[in-house]
């Protein structure tokens, strides 16, 4: 009997492939589904009121998730802070007495690309109240001369003065000198150049009459971004009142 290869290979094909077929089935219907999540609301950047504040929002997800605080702020939290699939959670924060303030959570879905929850609390910052306009000017007044120096340069029409120093110390008596000649500073210490000792600085000096910013780096390298990117984060989450300049 002659049989011809073409009609065999024809067979052989359609015989070959609907056998396959269950299995090819089979491996589709086990592929692992992918990962998602969503959260209701524009939560990139939430701007809330010095009230308390309590908001729930709903998850859609089909995967674990969690909340990270990375500022470590205790007025704000996200409650519950971990979970798996869809669900609810709770943004509380405490009112507020003091200036403005700024946390940040991080979102961590299991298998989905982070985000990042920025909540501002209290005004932002109000470059002039009075409807002065800003001057400024960049010299080297020394702090010992900065009570005699400052009311020349008062005089002259020039109203902020751009300028650091060693030390806080040294840095809460200009500024002193600063309030007293009606002059306001964009000013700077070595410890408030550093993550690890900025929320002392800060501290001290943000509810200081005469303090219009917070200097941190004279014409910055493209490497030196990320570091300060760090800091401005860590003092905006103590004083998002007050601008930081980096020149």
């Amino acid at each position: 009997m002659y049989i011809s290869m073409k009609t065999y290979s024809k067979k052989f094909l359609v015989t070959f492939f609907f056998s396959m077929l269950p299995m090819l089935l089979m491996s589709c219907s086990m592929d692992p589904e992918k990962a998602s999540f969503s959260i209701s609301g524009n939560l990139e950047k939430l701007q809330i009121s010095n009230d308390g504040f309590t908001e729930v929002y709903s998850i859609k997800s089909n995967t674990e998730w969690k909340f990270v605080n990375e500022t470590d702020q205790s007025w704000v939290t996200v409650s519950p802070a971990k979970g798996s699939g869809n669900g609810t959670v709770t943004i509380t924060a405490n009112a507020n007495t003091g200036t403005g303030r700024t946390a940040v959570f991080r979102v961590v879905p299991n298998g989905v690309k982070t985000q990042e929850i920025e909540i501002i609390q209290g005004n932002s910052y109000i470059p002039t109240t009075d409807g002065e306009f800003p001057i400024i000017a960049w010299t080297g007044v020394e702090a010992d001369k900065s009570l005699e120096k400052f009311p020349v340069m008062k005089a002259s029409g020039i109203n902020i003065y751009l300028g650091w120093y060693d030390d806080l110390e040294t840095t809460l008596k200009v500024l002193d000198a600063a309030q007293k000649t009606g002059v306001k500073m964009i000013t700077s210490c070595k410890d408030l150049l550093s993550v690890a000792t900025a929320e002392e600085v800060v501290k001290a000096m943000m509810n200081h009459p005469a303090l219009y910013a917070y200097h941190l780096k004279d014409e910055p390298e493209v490497n030196d971004l990320p570091g300060l990117g760090e800091l401005v984060k860590k003092i905006k989450t103590i004083d998002s009142h007050h601008p930081c300049y980096i020149n």
